[in-house]
């Protein structure tokens, strides 16, 4: 289109910001609607379509009660089921329909309590700091790659971005899998042996997806030349784009560790040392990068996109580094604490004594 509000850039940022919006609608009729609700309606209106040509007759019999049967049948289920307990769901409770009968849309715009304040005001800083040293490094190289390096390059970088954004998410699935998994270890059991060995095959089983994962990912990378033909036609590009692989394959080759890694800091609430450390990685990766800034304009080092993207993987490398580090100091710490527990005879309960 010939609009500038529609067709180009403008038109795919439009785009995103409709489905954000639809997203949101989405996501809140999924947690007002309650499971069965749309479909008891469905229901209903059938058998009223279907009743409605006997209401036109006054000799129409009543619809028939519903049958001793079912009604004996549903009294069996439901006592067995509160009974025994073998009937009831296990596992956490389903999100759909949640918040119905709660929540309106007026309360989008309302401030939130005191009480919800101070619960949530300990995560602000960490998670900031989190959130925002993550994107530094990208926007670094971004300008570095507009400000100091040419055409070409900046065409290469935004082919190997594209890419970067669509495997990035990928491993972090093993970031909010680990965050939902370390939780109950601490809630369940008390401290003791039992929850540092626990913990223990939890990170040893994350570990193995993240490796996994991360060979899978460097094999995706492998066939960026390949696909590299449906973003662009130009040789010299696609030149460009190859040189930037071996970076990109070490990045992701650490990637799945490193979520492992963050989500199992996370899900023991080590929210200082994450906030501290992505704090640290705001100032320095940027560092880094606008020093090979400076080197290409002042002709001390052909800087290219694949000298970025070999430095920004140095990036991870240390990333990774700290997070293993970090993680066996929380396990010898745990497995301190049960010691000494141990050692003073402390009693621990760790499930609720059945009488």
């Amino acid at each position: 289109s010939a609009s500038p509000w529609i067709g180009g850039a403008a038109g795919a940022a439009w785009a995103t910001v409709f489905s954000q919006y639809a997203a949101l609608w989405m996501f809140l009729r999924w947690f007002k609607t309650e499971p069965g609700r749309t479909r008891s309606r469905i229901a209903e209106r059938m058998r009223t379509s279907r009743r409605s040509p006997n209401f036109s007759s006054p000799h129409a019999p009543p619809p028939p009660p519903p049958t001793a049967e079912k009604d004996n049948s549903s009294a069996k289920s439901g006592g067995s089921g509160s009974g025994s307990g073998k009937g009831k769901r296990k596992g956490p409770p389903p999100s759909r329909g949640f918040l119905s009968g709660r929540f309106s849309v007026l309360d989008l715009f309302r401030l939130p309590d005191a009480k919800a304040v101070r619960e949530f005001l300990p995560y602000v800083g960490p998670v900031t700091a989190t959130a925002v040293g993550r994107i530094s490094g990208y926007l670094a190289m971004s300008h570095v790659a507009s400000s100091a390096l040419g055409t070409i390059d900046m065409a290469a970088q935004q082919i190997i971005f594209s890419f970067f954004c669509c495997l990035t998410p990928v491993c972090d699935s093993l970031n909010l899998t680990a965050q939902s998994f370390v939780p109950p270890i601490f809630s369940r059991e008390k401290r003791s042996r039992k929850r540092a060995d626990a913990l223990r095959r939890t990170l040893r089983s994350f570990l193995g997806a993240g490796v996994v994962m991360g060979a899978a990912l460097v094999g995706l990378v492998a066939m960026i030349p390949f696909l590299g033909g449906f973003f662009t036609t130009d040789v010299t590009v696609m030149s460009q784009v190859t040189t930037a692989i071996p970076g990109l394959a070490l990045f992701f080759a650490l990637s799945g560790v490193v979520c492992v890694g963050e989500g199992m800091l996370l899900g023991q609430r080590d929210l200082k040392f994450l906030g501290n450390a992505y704090g640290a990685y705001f100032f320095a990766v940027p560092a880094v990068l606008l020093r090979l800034k400076r080197r290409a304009l002042a002709g001390l080092q052909d800087v290219g996109v694949g000298t970025m993207w070999k430095t920004f993987s140095c990036y991870q490398v240390v990333r990774c580094a700290i997070w293993m580090i970090r993680m066996a100091q929380l396990q010898r710490r745990t497995e301190a604490e049960s010691e000494d527990d141990a050692a003073t005879g402390e009693i621990v309960i760790t499930e609720p004594l059945g009488l």
